[in-house]
């Protein structure tokens, strides 16, 4: 790395909703010419820089944690910012959430992170030429190696945690080979992600325009007039209107109202949760609310607090699960 580097740096992503600090130097600098990472970035290499989590700091914003594949089979999870889809650092299966790979280019200055080795160069696309004298290895290295005498330091502290990581690792698959084998089960051919949409019957439309885009900042996705359908886009989810009177709308039957309802309620993810301020603001609209408390959902336990939207579904507005700690 550099020796103009100055920690702490800090980085984020392209929209700006996450923003994190390195608080001290990375361990090492990789770049890496394996296929994997080729293909996961859509280039020729990636630049990792290799340090303890417990020395990044989330500033702001709830990161998205993405589940993919790797080549040892251990797999790997991708921190991405929900909206604008940034990979931001991974945490690899060998050492799990002990160790964050941060992505390189996501800080404010990433040239003062260059390469300290490039690795699985046997790889590497052939028109990529590697600086003269530049540590370079055709697979993986030993870290006792190549790392700095300050880093095999750091190394001996974390180890313990990784090794009690791998050994719960292990338990948590025998226990599920156990069960799939006891069971004889079949595992599904995809996963769950996220809540998609949600779809309303609606009897006044441009009230709830008015509601979801304005009061609550939904933007309109797609519009389906010969349909009668309409889609707003709230974060990584849509919340599909329909108009009782339209082709979609007649084809359910009666509208909604106190006695027959379609819907419960359905819950919006927001970031940051201030209760005090939102209680203000949704007062302030003329929405009223009830009380704000921790409630369990996708995520965990967390704040959230309830609304009604102008026809009367109740609307959950959570944030992020709250920490154990």
């Amino acid at each position: 790395m550099s020796d103009a580097a100055v920690f702490p740096v800090e980085g984020g992503c392209d929209c700006g909703r996450i923003r994190y600090r390195m608080e001290s130097a990375p361990l090492i600098v990789h770049c890496c010419h394996c296929r994997w990472c080729q293909r996961e970035t859509g280039s020729s290499f990636a630049l990792n820089a290799m340090i303890e989590s417990e020395r990044v700091t989330l500033l702001r914003g709830d990161p998205q944690v993405i589940d993919t594949p790797s080549k040892s089979g251990l797999g790997q999870q991708i921190i991405r910012c929900p909206q604008c889809r940034v990979a931001l650092w991974s945490h690899y299966g060998g050492a799990g959430p002990v160790l964050s790979f941060i992505r390189v280019g996501t800080l404010d200055d990433p040239d003062s992170l260059p390469p300290d080795i490039h690795i699985f160069t046997a790889s590497k696309q052939p028109w990529v030429l590697i600086p003269p004298g530049m540590r370079m290895v055709p697979e993986y290295y030993d870290s006792k190696e190549v790392w700095s005498s300050q880093s095999l330091e750091r190394r001996e502290a974390f180890m313990p945690r990784i090794e009690a990581y791998r050994a719960t690792l292990g338990d948590r698959r025998k226990q599920r080979d156990h069960e799939g084998h006891a069971a004889q089960e079949v595992a599904a051919p995809f996963r769950l992600v996220d809540i998609d949409h949600v779809v309303l019957r609606v009897r006044d439309l441009q009230a709830m325009l008015r509601f979801y885009m304005e009061v609550l900042g939904c933007s309109m996705e797609k519009t389906q007039e010969d349909i009668g359908l309409h889609q707003l886009r709230a974060g990584r989810s849509l919340i599909d209107l329909v108009p009782i009177d339209g082709p979609l709308g007649r084809a359910g039957g009666a509208g909604p109202g106190e006695q027959g309802r379609n819907l419960d309620h359905f819950c919006l993810r927001i970031s940051p949760f201030e209760g005090e301020a939102i209680v203000g603001y949704l007062k302030s609209r003329g929405v009223e609310t009830g009380p704000v408390a921790s409630r369990y959902g996708a995520d965990g336990e967390g704040p959230s607090v309830y609304v009604r939207d102008p026809e009367g579904n109740v609307v959950e507005l959570k944030g992020t699960a709250l920490s154990p700690e």
